[in-house]
């Protein structure tokens, strides 16, 4: 999954953050252990769902407890 058209974007496939940010140096951060991957799948699921809401703000991690499980899946971010 890739998150794109913004000065962030968000790479699930081999678990990269790039930042291309105006007036700056373009900045890759590779999230490269199991827990590292797992953060990087909430930050996307705190995106994604901010994108579909229109608006930055709070979201409310309860509502998407069956996803976070999910998210902790082996083949998706590895032993826990």
């Amino acid at each position: 999954m890739v998150i794109t058209h913004s000065p962030i974007l968000i790479d699930l496939d081999q678990f990269k953050l790039h930042l291309n940010l105006s007036g700056q140096q373009a900045l890759s951060l590779h999230f490269d252990t199991p827990s590292r991957r797992f953060y990087l799948c909430v930050i996307a699921l705190v995106v994604n769902q901010m994108k579909k809401n229109g608006r930055l703000g709070s979201i409310p991690m309860e509502d998407h407890a069956g996803k976070r499980q999910g998210l902790r899946q082996p083949c998706l971010c590895g032993h826990f």
